[in-house]
């Protein structure tokens, strides 16, 4: 399990190879401002305490959020949901 404390950006990040935070605890905000994700994203489990924004990222193989906790919500404005 990781923890990131002080807040998490991934500007205009690329995951490639499938991206992987199943179980990760964001205690800070959590920024995937454009990220791509082009083999698919799994968030099980994760925890999101502070905000967590995914503006304009781009799911080309899906996303998994299951049973994933939002506690200041999560938005999703412009995102690209695909296969």
């Amino acid at each position: 399990m990781s923890a990131v404390t002080e807040g998490a950006g991934f500007l205009e990040a690329t995951f490639t190879e499938g991206a992987r935070f199943d179980r990760a605890t964001f205690t800070g905000n959590a920024w995937f401002y454009r990220a791509t994700f082009t083999e698919g994203a799994r968030f099980d489990r994760a925890t999101f305490t502070g905000n967590a924004r995914f503006y304009r990222a781009t799911f080309t193989e899906g996303a998994r959020f299951d049973k994933a906790t939002f506690t200041e919500g999560a938005r999703f404005d412009k995102a690209t949901f695909t296969g």
